[in-house]
């Protein structure tokens, strides 16, 4: 059976996190703690349980396959399961 999982990363503002998606191409939704945001900082609605992790915390590897352990984007959401 196969699990997935939701990772959204913390960064310590708003402009911190769209500052870092633009400078490595990046696409995926981030909080600052008080709301979560897209690449542009618009609000974005997460009503659904994630895992939080602050970027010094995961290592941002995106791979092209979802493969177990694996992090892979999906809807502008840092995504990866596991097989438990």
């Amino acid at each position: 059976m196969e699990t997935e999982y939701i990772i959204i990363i913390l960064f310590n503002s708003k402009l911190e996190g769209m500052t870092y998606l633009h400078n490595n191409n990046l696409e995926f939704v981030f909080t600052d703690g008080n709301g979560f945001y897209d690449k542009y900082g618009v609000d974005v609605l997460v009503d659904f349980e994630y895992e939080e992790y602050q970027l010094n915390q995961i290592s941002l590897q995106i791979s092209d396959k979802n493969i177990p352990g694996s992090l892979y984007l999906d809807n502008g959401f840092i995504k990866y399961f596991k097989e438990i």
